[in-house]
């Protein structure tokens, strides 16, 4: 699988989820799933969130024992 620019171009907010397209947001479904599987291939992983930084971000410091985040 390799990805591909939607044909219609979204210019989504970074806030807001309900702004991308349904078309631009498969677009980066597929791409990181394409990534992620590209990384597994050499003994990765990706991890991927969904949700406000704000909320994700502290939960994933406290969950790999992180004292600072940049």
């Amino acid at each position: 699988m390799t990805c591909s620019a939607p044909e219609t171009p979204t210019q989504p907010n970074p806030r807001s989820a309900s702004s991308t397209t349904a078309l631009g947001g498969q677009f980066l479904i597929e791409c990181l799933a394409d990534l992620r599987k590209n990384l597994m291939n050499r003994g990765l992983n990706l991890m991927i969130q969904h949700g406000k930084p704000e909320e994700i971000i502290p939960s994933l410091a406290e969950s790999f024992i992180a004292h600072t985040v940049e």
